[in-house]
């Protein structure tokens, strides 16, 4: 279940302790009243400066209020242990779900294949260039417009061919093979295949990318195919992470047509959990938990993002936005629904990676990942904003490259 702060009921305040002014006032209207009563049912015959008349006229009522202000008193007791317990329980849940919500992956490899990137390596400090990486211009034969995509060399090919041949290329990654020969033979693995096309998959296809993976991976991995697979199966599997040790992404669009400001993309990440939640070494990042922003979008996200990162939005080094167009892109950063309005060095520190390499559909959170985590030439926090493509919600998470 997601970390969810806002559900846990609110602290509840102290009763205010009782008056001594108004009860010093109490015990005066009783004494008078019972000495105004006493002396008025006093037997005429009787003498009425005895120790009796006394006892009834002034001991009676300071006894009475003396019992009314014990009772008083024991009942607000009561009520401050109440509450200070239910604050303390309210306090322990809190800092358990935080400890809960401060999990995080360990990011051991990765591989990136983009149509207009010669080479992967540092790639990150290719998209911090403004124009170190851009979309390639293509004239559109239809209406002789110029339009910006990037795909493959191979685009004159079938889909199908073109979808497994990617697939191979992120498989045979020497990163990826050195970690893939890492994993214990008792260790849960899980192979996500995610395949953004316009053509349908079908069975032949999916067998023959079944067979393609299936003598790259260990042989006891559990191989799942998944277009659906994104930030939402990742805060999930933080909450059980004894489902799975190790988990391989190969994502991949591949488009027989690409539409201008789009582009194709490969990608494979390989995550790894620990169930103590100890400190991940020996990897390339921390990937901290996802937290969703809400429909109407506030900082208070991002709040959480950066509580579950351990983070402040001080020591943000870079903020990336990822499947946000432009418009929108500055629209978020200057209306105060991503990060705060006094937090301008992140207005003039974001990357938006759309920008370079296209709309790169369900691919767009895993590059997103990589870049931020790619930057590791010292210890710094990256945020990361994308949008996902399968349900066009918005998430936020703090990825922390480990310093090699």
């Amino acid at each position: 279940m997601p970390v969810d702060l806002s559900i846990i009921p609110p602290v509840i305040k102290r009763k205010k302790s009782p008056s001594l002014k108004r009860w010093l006032f109490f015990l005066f209207i009783m004494t008078v009243c019972s000495g105004l009563l006493v002396a008025w049912l006093w037997p005429t015959n009787k003498e009425n400066q005895t120790m009796v008349f006394w006892i009834y006229a002034v001991g009676v009522p300071v006894l009475s209020w003396l019992i009314f202000f014990s009772l008083r008193w024991l009942i607000y007791l009561v009520s401050i242990s109440l509450s200070d317990g239910w604050n303390h329980e309210r306090e322990k849940d809190i800092a358990d779900e935080i400890q809960r919500g401060q999990r995080y992956l360990a990011l051991k490899g990765f591989c990136v294949r983009l149509p207009h990137i010669v080479t992967s390596g540092a790639l990150t400090e290719q998209f911090m260039l403004s124009q170190g990486v851009v979309l390639p211009a293509v004239v559109n034969e239809l209406t002789q417009s110029v339009d910006h995509k990037a795909y493959f060399s191979d685009k004159g090919q079938p889909v199908t061919c073109r979808i497994i041949k990617q697939i191979q290329y992120l498989l045979i990654d020497e990163e990826i093979q050195k970690e893939l020969l890492k994993i214990n033979n008792s260790a849960v693995v899980k192979v996500i295949i995610q395949v953004d096309s316009d053509s349908i998959l079908t069975e032949d296809t999916v067998k023959a990318i079944d067979e393609c993976v299936g003598p790259q991976v260990p042989p006891h991995a559990q191989i799942i195919f998944s277009s659906h697979f994104g930030l939402t199966d990742i805060d999930n599997w933080l909450d059980n992470e004894q489902a799975i040790d190790t988990l391989l992404i190969l994502s991949v669009k591949i488009h027989a047509e690409i539409k201008n400001g789009e582009g194709e993309a490969a990608v494979a990440l390989i995550f790894h959990s620990s169930p103590e939640n100890l400190y991940l070494e020996n990897c390339i990042a921390h990937i901290h938990r996802p937290e969703k922003f809400s429909p109407e979008i506030t900082s208070d996200t991002t709040g959480n993002a950066l509580l579950w990162g351990k983070t402040a939005i001080e020591e943000i080094n870079l903020l990336w936005l990822a499947g946000i167009n432009s418009e929108e892109a500055t629209g978020m950063l200057f209306s105060g629904s991503i990060i705060d309005p006094q937090s301008n060095s992140l207005k003039d520190n974001f990357i938006n990676i759309n920008n370079h390499s296209g709309d790169i559909g369900l691919v767009t959170p895993w590059l997103a990942i990589i870049l931020a985590a790619g930057f590791n030439s010292y210890p710094s926090s990256h945020l990361v904003v994308s949008k996902c493509s399968q349900d066009a919600s918005l998430w936020c998470l703090v990825v922390r490259p480990v310093k090699i």
